[in-house]
């Protein structure tokens, strides 16, 4: 199973794509794709569209201790079916005063 980790430091007020030119941005085969998203600190939203789909609109990212990936099963709360060529859109926007790094960690399972 294909798996990718993505550290990305968002500055105050900042947008962040983080899946934006990685090696999993589009997806080779029909897949179950699993997306898990931490920050070490709060203030960080994420939206995540895959493919021409809205799969998880706005919301708090989950916050997690320095250095933290996201835990399976438990942390990777957006889960999609997806067809090949279907290209993953995470947006990451940080609504606090600081800079914040985030990890966002993909999963894909083809089916």
């Amino acid at each position: 199973m294909p798996t990718q980790t993505i550290s990305t430091s968002i500055a105050a007020g900042a947008n962040a794509f983080p899946i934006l030119g990685q090696q999993y941005e589009f997806v080779n085969d029909p897949s179950t794709v699993q997306i898990g998203i931490v920050a070490e600190a709060t203030g960080v939203l994420q939206t995540v569209f895959m493919g021409s789909d809205l799969v998880q609109e706005e919301a708090p990212v989950i916050v997690g201790a320095a250095n933290a990936i996201a835990i399976w099963p438990d942390q990777y709360l957006v889960s999609e079916n997806v067809y090949g060529g279907t290209r993953l859109k995470v947006q990451l926007r940080n609504s606090s005063g600081g800079t914040i790094i985030a990890k966002t960690t993909v999963r894909i399972n083809a089916l």
